[in-house]
């Protein structure tokens, strides 16, 4: 059992391919995919429309002050005839919304309590408006 000590030759140095090629690959595949093509488009002369411009309807904002006052479209309104002038005010609106605005230190059941009179109105939609911190 004798043990072969002789040197075998040196080989150089041997630079693996795969991953070189596998990196170029995944290179090209990313550069392919995220290049803007030009999608296919057809030329078209699409038709005018004569007609008016739509007028907007005046949108109902109830506000309500820090010190309870309400006001109807910045209008100063008593709280005893507010359903009728809320009526009155959604008759000529398609879609029955109210937006409220109301002061961050108003009292929450009044809020509530202006909610209620508008359903009673015949209001079947709320949408609040704020102001977005900074």
């Amino acid at each position: 059992m004798a043990v072969d000590f002789t040197s075998q030759p040196a080989k150089g140095p041997h630079i693996e391919m795969t991953p070189l090629i596998d990196v170029v690959f995944q290179l090209l595949v990313f550069f392919m995919l995220t290049s803007v093509f030009a999608p296919p488009a057809i030329e078209l002369t699409l038709p005018q429309l004569e007609s008016q411009p739509s007028e907007a309807k005046p949108q109902l904002v109830l506000n309500l002050d820090a010190q309870g006052h309400v006001f109807l479209n910045d209008e100063p309104v008593a709280e005893a005839e507010l359903v009728e002038r809320l009526q009155a005010a959604l008759a000529e609106q398609e879609d029955h919304s109210v937006y409220f605005r109301g002061d961050k230190d108003a009292a929450y059941q009044r809020v509530l309590h202006l909610m209620q009179l508008s359903t009673e109105a015949g209001a079947d939609r709320f949408q609040f408006i704020y102001e977005p911190e900074p």
